[in-house]
């Protein structure tokens, strides 16, 4: 599981991630970043967010979460 952040802390990157006919239609990316469609906002880690593609989102109960794609590594 990578770890996500409801707020920006040091060391952190913004992730918006648009959903679109309850598929993820794209990601954004950057704490300046403002997204006007339906998603999920978060925080993680600098070096999560410049491998968001080995990325998948996923919801546990109301929480949406994030997850390395099988067969990917993520380098820290």
């Amino acid at each position: 599981m990578i770890r996500i952040y409801d707020e920006r802390r040091r060391g952190t990157t913004k992730v918006f991630v648009v959903i679109k006919d309850n598929k993820v239609s794209s990601v954004v990316i950057g704490n300046q970043s403002v997204s006007t469609d339906r998603g999920f906002q978060f925080y993680v880690d600098n070096y999560v967010a410049e491998q968001i593609h080995k990325c998948e989102l996923y919801i546990d109960g109301l929480t949406p979460k994030l997850r390395v794609k099988e067969g990917e590594t993520l380098f820290v």
